[in-house]
């Protein structure tokens, strides 16, 4: 039988109530406590706000806090993941509401079953090994901090609960319904497991409670690494697990959806010799290796462009860096060229580099491909880096050559700033 809950007594607690069997059960297990009741509308089904009323009139007879959010969906919502869209908005009202009212605590009525349902989805699908965690008794998501007091628990033991306590539930026919890939395996799954292994969700939760000892272990490594330079030289001498994980964070931290195959190529190109690599990702991102380093960044791309400076004054460039002409040598911009000339200075021409470009240097002239290649200039900087012109000649290349020239009354200080659009 379900144990009263006593561990949260000092805590203020959201409590995510859908009227369903199992949050109705939490609900009645956390009624001592200090409460607020979250309810999401998902306004797909005609009962829906006849429960969402229930649950209104249910507390506030008894004086805890209701909070509801009816939320409406496009077609091309309902039509896309539904449910993965669902539980995003859930979890941006949940934020909310624990922002209201200065919470500590979000609980969620994700049990045992659950958890089985979970693990077995990530397998099929392919996942990191945090993945085949699934969930925990208590956890972080989205900076929230989450308890699941009925993880112990199978459905049998909360049906039997709900039963025993004469509570009041409302059953939401879609949970029937093999539309869903999570349904499936409730339906269709789930009962061989169980009828196979009596509480299987306890064999799963063991083994969950396992890996996460196995994945903290390794996030020490992992975030070690991403804490320092993200040299390539380092990352492979990392080990494989290390190495997967690692990758799997970074794509976590930009929220793209990834998958066993997708982790692995990434790896590949990472621990494989090609200096220059890269791996278009979704939401217009790109894995980009350039020799010893690598980053997860949007994937622009930059068009050839020439600015014509006829003037002082300061000049923004499409990648992002800047250009001043002035007098006198800047002291907050990177670096700076000296610029002689005879009659007249302008115009000066700022552009990326153009097949065939050269520049004369010390020991002779050199292409600026070659020159590129021989300093390892990354392949997307080489395409965008900018180059200074004066009198149709490659004068400076800045941060990188300047070409050789005479001393001359007549001067001006070209200064450069890098932006940020290299990361």
């Amino acid at each position: 039988m379900i144990q009263k809950i006593n561990k949260y007594f000092n805590k203020k607690i959201v409590i995510g109530v859908s009227s369903g069997v199992d949050s109705m059960v939490l609900f009645d297990l956390l009624k001592g406590h200090d409460i607020v009741i979250a309810h999401i509308n998902h306004n797909i089904r005609p009962e829906s706000d006849y429960e969402q009323t229930y649950l209104k009139d249910y507390c506030l007879s008894r004086s805890i806090p209701f909070e509801t959010i009816k939320l409406e969906y496009s077609s091309s919502e309902l039509e896309e993941n539904f449910q993965l869209i669902a539980r995003n908005k859930r979890y941006e009202f949940y934020k909310e509401v624990i922002e209201k009212y200065n919470a500590d605590l979000l609980a969620l009525a994700h049990h045992g079953d659950d958890l089985v349902e979970t693990v077995l989805m990530s397998m099929a699908r392919g996942t990191s090994l945090r993945g085949l965690i699934g969930f925990s008794a208590e956890s972080e998501v989205n900076d929230l901090s989450i308890i699941r007091p009925l993880i112990d628990y199978s459905k049998e033991d909360i049906l039997m609960y709900a039963e025993s306590n004469e509570l009041m539930y409302f059953e939401d026919p879609s949970n029937k319904s093999d539309k869903y890939t999570r349904n499936r395996y409730r339906n269709t799954i789930l009962p061989f497991l169980k009828n196979e292994t009596k509480n299987i969700h306890n064999k799963f939760l063991c083994l969950s409670e396992d890996l996460t000892d196995v994945y903290d272990f390794i996030m020490i490594s992992v975030n070690n690494f991403i804490d320092s330079s993200r040299s390539i030289s380092e990352f492979q001498t990392l080990h494989k697990a290390v190495q997967r994980e690692v990758i799997a964070t970074l794509l976590k931290r930009q929220s793209i959806t990834f998958s066993t195959n997708l982790i692995n190529e990434i790896v590949s190109i990472l621990i494989h010799n090609e200096p220059n690599a890269r791996i278009h990702l979704p939401n217009n991102l790109v894995v980009l290796r350039e020799y010893d380093k690598f980053t997860i960044q949007v994937a622009q791309e930059i068009n050839d462009y020439e600015i014509e400076i006829n003037d002082f004054g300061t000049y923004n460039l499409p990648n992002g860096d800047e250009i001043l002409v002035g007098e006198k040598k800047s002291e907050i911009h990177t670096s700076s060229y000296k610029l002689c000339y005879n009659n007249t200075v302008f115009p000066i021409v700022v552009r990326n580099r153009r097949d065939g470009d050269k520049i004369k240097l010390s020991f002779g002239t050199k292409k600026i491909k070659s020159l590129f290649i021989d300093l390892k200039i990354p392949l997307k900087k080489r395409n965008t880096q900018p180059l200074v012109l004066f009198e149709n000649e490659i004068v400076w290349i800045p941060g990188i050559k300047k070409r050789l020239h005479e001393d001359s009354n007549n001067y001006v200080y070209i200064n450069y700033k890098k932006g940020d659009y290299y990361g």
